[in-house]
């Protein structure tokens, strides 16, 4: 994407404990590789994401989004529960 932008891909992902870990692992370094040089934006790249357990797809971009509010679970009754990075 040149030098001012960074592109990482967020595949989706499931599985052991251990493949979750090595997802984190991977997807944390390309993040900080991303991040390198003089780049002022990022794209993440969603187009292979079927889903999966969001919370290491979380780890792996909770350097691009930061602390806060990053979502929310909303049940059948209204009843909301944010979820926070």
């Amino acid at each position: 994407m040149g030098d001012h932008i960074g592109d990482v891909s967020i595949p989706g992902v499931t599985g052991t404990e251990r493949t979750l870990r090595r997802y984190v692992r991977q997807g944390r370094r390309a993040v900080a590789k991303a991040d390198r040089g003089r780049a002022c934006g990022r794209v993440v790249d969603l187009r292979d994401n079927r889903g999966g357990i969001m919370w290491p797809m979380l780890a792996v971009v909770g350097r691009i989004l930061g602390d806060g509010r990053v979502g929310m679970f909303v049940d059948a009754k209204g009843e909301k529960t944010v979820v926070l990075r």
